[in-house]
């Protein structure tokens, strides 16, 4: 009877042993996704490179970017220059009020305009690109600006 208890007891430390050794490999396995991942441009600072290099960057991926408050001016620059040259707005009729499809676009313009980095000259460059480029969100892109500013001023 002794005998059984302990071979129940061993077998239950195997198990337990096996457990956490699968545990320990998918870890280790996230890991490595996670690191290559970033080294194909998934993460905040490697948006720059992937601009740099002429890859394609989607709206989220610049929205994620943009709420980095530690990036710099010259990053800045080159997110809002690629947004304004790459990311088409929906189409809208000019009286109409800002699409659900648009807010997003309107989300970054918001988000550019509160950034500690982005000056006046980067903001008012900013706007005067987007407006050539969609002039029927001129008004929206003035009040999402003017959003993104007044939060600045909350922070």
């Amino acid at each position: 009877m002794i005998a059984i208890e302990e071979s129940i007891i061993l077998y239950v430390i195997f198990a337990v042993l096996i457990v956490l050794a699968l545990i320990f490999v998918l870890v280790i396995q996230l890991s490595i996704k996670n690191q290559k991942l970033r080294a194909k441009g998934f993460g905040g600072t490697s948006v720059i490179q992937r601009i740099d290099a002429g890859d394609r960057v989607s709206l989220s991926e610049l929205n994620d970017f943009i709420l980095d408050k530690s990036a710099s001016r010259s990053d800045l620059v080159k997110v809002t220059n690629y947004f304004a040259d790459n990311i088409k707005f929906p189409s809208k009729n000019p009286s109409d009020p800002v699409p659900v499809s648009a807010k997003a676009e309107m989300y970054f313009i918001s988000m550019v305009s509160s950034h500690p980095k982005a000056d006046a000259g980067l903001i008012s460059s900013f706007n005067a690109k987007l407006k050539k480029a969609n002039p029927s969100y001129e008004k929206a892109i003035d009040q999402f600006e003017s959003n993104g500013i007044s939060n600045r001023r909350d922070v």
